[in-house]
C-alpha cells in the first residue's frame, strides 16, 4: 500500500506540472526566441570548451596516469605474490631434498630398509623430470602435432630453468615433491622468471646443501651422458664432492663465495648434538640429569624421568654464513613460528668458575630458579649450529631452561616467527659485551651500543 501510495502522488505531481505548463505556454512563447537564442549560444561555448585541444590532452593525462597507477598497482601486488609462493616452494625444496638424504643416510648406515621403498620412489620421480627434459633437449618436436607443441608448452618453465641454472641444479631440485609439481603445475612464465632470479640468488646454498647431505644428484645425469648434451657431460665432469666427510654445520658459506671449517684460534671446532661431561674436567656429578627439583617434562608433562628426547629436525634447516660485520651467523632455510624450540646449546659441561672459554661459554641455568647457575656449557671445541647465533638486541630467539626426557638443557626458541632466509639471532645481555668483547654491532635502532 505505501508503494501504491507513492506511485500515486507521483501521477499527481506529473499531471501538475503538464497543467502548469500548458498554462503558462502563452504567456512564455514571447520570451522563448530569446531564450532559445541565448541557450543555444551557451551550449555552443560549452561543447567548444569541452572538445578544445588543452582538455582533451588533460583528460588523455589522467587517463593514463590512471592506467600507470592500475599497472603499477597490479604488478605489485603480483610481485608481492610471487614472492609469498617462492618462499614457500623454497622452504619445501630444502625441507624435501634433507628428508630424502635423511632417508637414503637411514637406508645405508642404519640398514633401515623399511624406508628403502620411499626412498625408491623419490628417485624415479626425480629421475622421470631429468629424463623429460632430457629427451626435450635431444629429441626433434613437430609443430604441427598438437600434442608435441602441448608437452612443449608446458615445459617452457623448466627448460628455461635447466638453460639458466644448469643440470646439476635440475637433478637437485627434482627430488622435491614441492618442485615437482611446480612443473607439472605451473605454466605462468612470470612465476618461473621470479623463481629463478631467486634460485641464482640460493644456487651456492642449495648445492651446498645438496652436496654437504650426499644427495645422489649424479645417478639422475649419468644415463645421459652420452645424449649429446654438452651440459651434462660438464655436470658429471665435475670433481666428486669432498664435504660428506664434514658435519654441515662444520661448513661456512663466505662473503666471496668460498667454503671454510668452522675454528676457534686456528683450532677446528667439533659438532655435537648432546651435551658432554667428562668427570675428570667437572667437581660432582653431571648437573644435566634430571631430577626431581627439575619438575615435570615439557614435552610429556611426566613428573618422572621418561624417554622424551628433543627433535633435532630444526637444526637440520639451518646453514652458516658469513654475514658483513659479523662473522658467521646461522640462516635459516625454513619458517619457524614463534615457540618453536630449534635446537639445545650443546657443548662441553664446564664447573661455573671455568674461565678457558670467553666467547662461546654459556651458564647452564636452573629451571626454577633463573639466578641459580648449574654450571658452564663451554662450545668452543665441541659445540653445534646454535653456538654460532649472532648476538641482536631485537633478536628473533632466546634462550630457555628445560626439562626433557631424562635431562635438563639450555635450548634455543623463536621468540617471534621467523621468515625463509632470515638471519636467526640471539640476545646475550648486557653483560656479554663488557670486557674484551667491545661494542655491540646488531645495528638495531635500540642497540645497548648506540645507547651508551
Amino acid at each position: 500500500m505505501a508503494r501504491t501510495r507513492q506511485v500515486q502522488l507521483r501521477s499527481s505531481k506529473v499531471s501538475y506540472l503538464a497543467t502548469k505548463t500548458k498554462a503558462t505556454k502563452t504567456a512564455d512563447a514571447t520570451k522563448t526566441t530569446t531564450t532559445e537564442k541565448t541557450a543555444k549560444a551557451t551550449k555552443t561555448d560549452k561543447v567548444a570548451k569541452t572538445t578544445s585541444p588543452s582538455n582533451t590532452v588533460k583528460k588523455l593525462r589522467v587517463t593514463r596516469s590512471a592506467k600507470k597507477r592500475q599497472d603499477e598497482l597490479r604488478k605489485s601486488r603480483q610481485a608481492a605474490h610471487y614472492a609469498a609462493s617462492i618462499s614457500d616452494l623454497f622452504a619445501a625444496i630444502y625441507y624435501d631434498i634433507n628428508r630424502v638424504c635423511i632417508t637414503y643416510r637411514a637406508v645405508r648406515r642404519l640398514k633401515r630398509t623399511e624406508f628403502l621403498p620411499f626412498y625408491k620412489w623419490q628417485y624415479e620421480q626425480a629421475d622421470k623430470i631429468v629424463r623429460t627434459v632430457a629427451n626435450l633437449n635431444v629429441e626433434e618436436v613437430d609443430p604441427c602435432d598438437e600434442k608435441d607443441t602441448d608437452v612443449v608448452r608446458r615445459l617452457d618453465g623448466i627448460d628455461l630453468f635447466t638453460q639458466e641454472l644448469g643440470w646439476k641444479m635440475l637433478a637437485i631440485c627434482a627430488f622435491s615433491d614441492g618442485f615437482r609439481i611446480m612443473c607439472r603445475d605451473q605454466q605462468d612464465i612470470g612465476f618461473w622468471e621470479a623463481f629463478i632470479d631467486a634460485c641464482e640468488k640460493n644456487a651456492l646454498s642449495l648445492e651446498i646443501f645438496a652436496r654437504s647431505r650426499n644427495l645422489d644428484w649424479r645417478g639422475l645425469l649419468s644415463p645421459h651422458s652420452k645424449s649429446g648434451i654438452v651440459r651434462i657431460k660438464k655436470a658429471l665432469a665435475e670433481p666428486p664432492s669432498k664435504l660428506t666427510h664434514l658435519h654441515p654445520h662444520q661448513i661456512v658459506r663466505q662473503l666471496d663465495g668460498t667454503l671454510a671449517k668452522t675454528h676457534h684460534d686456528k683450532i677446528r671446532q667439533i659438532n655435537t648434538e648432546n651435551c658432554i661431561f667428562d668427570p675428570e674436567k667437572s667437581t660432582g656429578d653431571d648437573p644435566t640429569i634430571r631430577t626431581a627439583e627439575h619438575g615435570s617434562c615439557d614435552l610429556c608433562g611426566s613428573d618422572d624421568p621418561c624417554d622424551c628426547l628433543l627433535d633435532g629436525l630444526a637444526g637440520t634447516l639451518v646453514e652458516l654464513v658469513e654475514y658483513p660485520g659479523k662473522g658467521v651467523g646461522i640462516r635459516s632455510l625454513t619458517k619457524f613460528k614463534k615457540g618453536d624450540i630449534l635446537g639445545e646449546y650443546t657443548g662441553e659441561i664446564r664447573p661455573e668458575n671455568y674461565l678457558g672459554d670467553p666467547v662461546y661459554s654459556l651458564n647452564l641455568i636452573h629451571k626454577n630458579d633463573q639466578h641459580k647457575s648449574l654450571a658452564l656449557i663451554s662450545a668452543v671445541r665441541y659445540g653445534n649450529w646454535t653456538r654460532f647465533i649472532s648476538h641482536s638486541c631485537n633478536s628473533s630467539t632466546k634462550f630457555e631452561c628445560r626439562t626433557i626426557g631424562k635431562r635438563i638443557m639450555m635450548t634455543v626458541e623463536a621468540a617471534r616467527d621467523i621468515g625463509m632466509f632470515e638471519e636467526i639471532t640471539i640476545d646475550y645481555g648486557l653483560s656479554y659485551w663488557t670486557g674484551i668483547r667491545g661494542n655491540c654491532r646488531c645495528g638495531e635502532d635500540d642497540c645497548i651500543s648506540k645507547e651508551a
